[in-house]
């Protein structure tokens, strides 16, 4: 999984560089750059809807310090229609949401299901130190390493001010409160089954 975090990113990274290269040539387009999108729909569950479930069903033995930019991705694909019928060629256009801490995330959970968070909140040291073990019961349990090493480097190193200004004024871009966002994530799990 660790290693399959940075594929992605660099898969990403090298996709991005050929779409440049085309427009170069005069393919007409443009690039969303959409930051940790949650939500409903989510069918899989995602690692992030795993990690929502786990605060639910209180199966995180604590929170970890640091934070992200959390987006609606509801919010993310209407951008990208938007970014179809109005954005310019050749522009990026960054879609955020909002910052918030992972404890901030989690009483936000607790908010939308009464679902009380973890008391702890692990610092960034001794959540390195616990991959390992984290690691090891996840192979034991067959069940997702919430957290890899590169993830814990995001949550310290994530930019808080992120801006979609652009977005905002090109695109008619505006997210929606997270409160909203997990609002609606849980009560589509239980509509689906998924909780109870």
């Amino acid at each position: 999984i660790q290693n399959s975090h940075l594929q992605h990113d660099l898969a990403k990274s090298d996709a991005e560089r050929e779409v440049m290269k085309g427009i170069a040539q005069g393919l007409e387009t443009v690039i969303l750059i959409p930051t940790a999108a949650i939500g409903p729909y989510d069918f899989q569950p995602s690692l992030m809807g795993q990690a929502l479930l786990a605060l639910y069903n209180r199966k995180l033995p604590s929170l970890v310090d640091g934070g992200f930019d959390w987006g609606d991705v509801r919010d993310i694909a209407r951008a990208a229609i938007a970014a179809m019928e109005r954005g310019k060629s050749g522009e990026r256009y960054v879609i955020s949401g909002v910052w918030k801490t992972v404890k901030d995330l989690a009483y936000l959970v607790e908010e939308a299901t009464g679902a009380s968070p973890p008391k702890f909140t692990s610092p960034q040291w001794l959540a390195k130190m616990g991959m390992p073990f984290a690691k090891a019961m996840s192979r034991i349990t067959h069940t997702p390493l919430l957290y890899t090493y590169e993830t814990l480097e995001v949550l310290v190193r994530c930019n808080r001010n992120i801006s979609s200004l652009k977005a905002r004024r090109q695109l008619g871009f505006y997210p929606r409160p997270l409160s909203e966002t997990l609002k609606d994530t849980f009560e589509w799990y239980k509509n689906s089954g998924v909780i109870v």
